[in-house]
């Protein structure tokens, strides 16, 4: 976590970052070039913290798209 939003350990990369992008239609691939420290296991992990964090991530997506 920094400053309060859950990050992809080991950068400040925010997961709410990476769900926005899966929602905007970006394949796995894409995301990894607007992210290339990011590693396919990177993904799925923000991939499934999102859907169990749903409401949370659904209002930072919200609160930072704004």
């Amino acid at each position: 976590m920094c400053g309060g939003s859950p990050r992809i350990r080991g950068t400040r990369i925010p997961v709410w970052g990476i769900a926005a992008a899966r929602e905007e239609g970006f394949s796995d691939d894409q995301i990894v070039e607007l992210y290339p420290a990011l590693t396919s296991a990177d993904l799925l992990a923000a991939f499934q913290y999102a859907e169990r964090h749903a409401t949370k991530i659904s209002r930072e997506i919200r609160d930072n798209q704004g």
